[in-house]
């Protein structure tokens, strides 16, 4: 993990206006992707390399698409790769990438993507950690969870996902507890 650069964000410090003179010479390293093959090569690129990377899905004609997709640019710019004439200058906390609906629509599909903006986030081996809806006006919950996980380790990312596993799994047993109490419940009410 890079710790250096570990501050963390908030949504207000993304805003549009960029007065740090650095940043203006630097352009947001977000990738393009079309395709499965393309999306498996972005994740799997670099065995080595266990940053954070987090996958937009949009829609060109989305306008929520539009707007979430400015801060989505900005996050970017300041946790991404910093390039600079097409050079890489120094490596970010966050890899960025996008998918763009129309063109994917059946990969975007096989994700079960109905909504859009959306956002998979990936912890290098640990795979994907989060998948989540994200509008414009939940950006804030993006910048947390980039926040959350962009330095954790690849070993913590997988605890917490087996443990909000187990969480899902201890749920699930306890609703199936509670219907089965339920329909005995119901039972008993109709023998009376």
């Amino acid at each position: 993990a890079n710790n250096a650069n570990s501050a963390s964000l908030d949504s207000a410090s993304l805003s549009l206006d960029n007065s740090d003179a650095s940043l203006n010479e630097l352009v947001p390293q977000i990738t393009s992707l079309d395709g499965l093959d393309e999306y498996l090569d972005f994740l799997g690129g670099d065995p080595d390399d266990d940053r954070l990377t987090v996958i937009k899905f949009y829609a060109s004609w989305c306008k929520s698409c539009a707007k979430f997709g400015l801060r989505y640019k900005k996050l970017a710019l300041e946790e991404g790769d910093k390039v600079k004439n097409g050079k890489l200058i120094a490596p970010g906390r966050v890899r960025f990438a996008e998918v763009e609906f129309g063109a994917n629509a059946r990969l975007c599909r096989s994700f079960g993507i109905k909504r859009l903006p959306y956002i998979h986030m990936h912890k290098g081996s640990a795979g994907k950690v989060e998948d989540f809806v994200c509008g414009p006006k939940k950006f804030q919950q993006l910048v947390d969870k980039v926040n959350e996980y962009a330095d954790m380790s690849v070993d913590d990312a997988m605890l917490k996902k087996e443990l909000e596993k187990g969480d899902a799994l201890g749920n699930e047993v306890i609703r199936e507890l509670r219907g089965e109490q339920s329909a005995t419940n119901a039972t008993q009410v109709f023998r009376i």
